[in-house]
């Protein structure tokens, strides 16, 4: 929430046009209701990657259906990637458990020994774990925010860009970084 005054205020006193403005979570892919982006500057975003293949779309589905059938208002995405890492958590420790008998279920290591042997596709991408336990080469989207025109008015908006992981070189671009007040 703090970030667009922030960036607002760096544009008004003429915080180096040349800088390239980093943003997490909290402020890529949205845009503030009712007020105007500072111009000009160079904005990147990451956020956790949301995988949109069939998995994700399969596990929406049935979410929908449940819904559907209890009455209640049908979701047409996951509210947000925590959503995505929690399912594939629940995914993630069925799958451990589904490998061992129900005696072993109690056995901490064991299940944990399971965990760390998995690989999946997941609603939140690739899914393995380092022996230490945290997640491995999670992947994040790039978004860049870039001026539009429609009807003839000039705006902006946050356009995913690629992919990146936590290993050097694992960026994949799949669409140029513009910079707001250029033209690409």
């Amino acid at each position: 929430q703090h970030a667009y005054p922030i960036l607002n205020y760096a544009n008004d006193i003429g915080f180096q046009p040349d800088t390239i403005w980093l943003g997490g979570e909290a402020w890529t892919d949205r845009l503030p209701s009712g007020s105007s982006f500072p111009h000009p500057g160079a904005y990147l975003g990451l956020t956790p990657f949301r995988n949109r293949d069939q998995n994700y779309h399969d596990f929406l589905t049935a979410l929908q259906d449940r819904q559907r059938r209890q009455g209640y208002h049908e979701w047409t995405d996951l509210p947000d990637y925590a959503a995505e890492y929690m399912v594939d958590a629940i995914l993630a420790l069925t799958i451990a458990l589904s490998t061992v008998s129900p005696v072993q279920r109690g056995n901490p290591d064991l299940i944990s020994e399971r965990i760390q042997d998995l690989g999946f596709d997941g609603v939140s991408g690739y899914v393995s774990f380092a022996p230490e336990g945290h997640r491995m080469n999670p992947k994040f989207s790039v978004y860049n925010i870039q001026t539009t025109f429609k009807d003839g008015v000039e705006g902006v908006e946050w356009k995913n860009i690629g992919t990146v992981g936590t290993r050097t070189g694992s960026f994949n671009q799949t669409s140029t970084a513009c910079f707001v007040g250029m033209h690409c």
